[in-house]
């Protein structure tokens, strides 16, 4: 099974502009026509494979992954992989037939992957596919938040049924950024060894434990934008404007907006506000001249490496976003619920109490 989603709208979207130039009408082609994929279930199930990543530790969730197991197994589904910490749990539960995840052998073969906890598990999920593409991700809600895990785990049985009777299922595909540090000594830049890295909801560049200010140039484009003094940056996907960007201070972005969030962390300036850029702008950082001291690159909330001198950071869209499964969604309903999300998690706009009526003579 070759599951490897690629944004390849772009090209489409162009078509559909070039199209409607020669018939006279130049039109926009929308982004959410053109950024719906469908993923399809083999009708066979004996070629399903997929992999359950339960939530660490948390027996509530390790009973719902058994509960899960068992349903796929009932429907002919030949093989589970999950992780050792899950294994163990299986095995105590006389559950001897799912098998351990391995990553060189099984990377290629998932089908789908279910998650099982809340968005941390889902990131988690991310990291463990965090070099190019990744299967499609079923979700399922355990967390304190789950702003980004759609299903809750109670109804399992009616969305895999859905899954597996529909075949064909749309897929949302959630942007993620793509980073790398280039060491820029006698004029030549170079890719560090360490690779490339994935974001799913964002790179931040800071100050560490250093008791300093950062000074961080940015250039945007290849073109020097600004200096940043203070804690630091963030580059954040829209599907992370309601993460770390949420706390920074950063504007909360549907996550079908082709954009990337540029968000000051604790700037030691009145004027420097947030930004949001579009999709194709590729950022670089570096220390300025007269830093007084390294930064801290982190992806996703966990530090990778260090920013030194006669380095630079590159953050722009990766083009591996994260398939997302929604079995009977719809672009429409899926806004609808991300709306409520924000209003019932996140207490958008929620004044705490309900104004007085008027009286008829408000002056007494």
């Amino acid at each position: 099974t070759d599951y490897r989603v690629k944004v390849q709208y772009s090209n489409e979207m162009i078509d559909k502009v070039n199209d409607s130039i020669s018939q006279g009408q130049i039109k926009k082609p929308r982004y959410a026509d053109s950024a719906t994929y469908k993923f399809e279930i083999p009708k066979d199930t004996s070629k399903v494979r997929v992999l359950l990543i339960a939530r660490k530790n948390d027996t509530e969730a390790y009973d719902w992954a058994l509960k899960m197991t068992q349903f796929l197994f009932d429907n002919k589904v030949p093989e589970v992989y999950s992780e050792q910490h899950a294994i163990q749990y299986f095995r105590e539960h006389n559950q001897q037939s799912v098998a351990l995840f391995d990553r060189d052998r099984h990377e290629k073969t998932i089908t789908f992957i279910i998650t099982i906890g809340g968005d941390g598990t889902l990131l988690w999920s991310c990291k463990l596919f965090s070099t190019e593409s990744m299967p499609p991700v079923l979700p399922f809600s355990m967390g304190s938040l789950g702003f980004m895990t759609n299903f809750k785990c109670d109804h399992y049985e009616e969305v895999l049924s859905e899954l597996f009777s529909h075949r064909l299922i749309d897929l949302d595909l959630k942007m993620r950024l793509e980073c790398w540090l280039e060491n820029e000594s006698n004029g030549k830049s170079e890719i560090s060894e360490d690779g490339t890295y994935q974001a799913f909801n964002d790179v931040s560049i800071e100050r560490g434990d250093s008791p300093a200010l950062s000074n961080i140039e940015c250039y945007v484009n290849g073109h020097f934008a600004t200096s940043i003094r203070g804690d630091g940056i963030l580059l954040a996907t829209p599907n992370g404007s309601t993460a770390y960007n949420l706390a920074a201070g950063g504007s909360i972005v549907h996550y079908d907006v082709p954009s990337i969030l540029f968000t000051p962390i604790c700037p030691h300036s009145l004027s420097f506000r947030p930004v949001i850029f579009p999709d194709s702008i590729v950022f670089k950082f570096k220390l300025a001249e007269n830093s007084r001291s390294a930064a801290r690159v982190s992806i996703d909330g966990i530090g990778c490496f260090e920013l030194k001198q006669d380095q630079a950071v590159i953050v722009r869209a990766s083009e591996w976003p994260v398939p997302q499964i929604n079995p009977k969604s719809t672009k429409a309903s899926n806004t609808v619920e991300w709306v409520n999300r924000l209003r019932d998690l996140l207490n958008w706009n929620n004044r705490g109490g309900s104004d007085r009526p008027l009286s008829s003579k408000p002056w007494n």
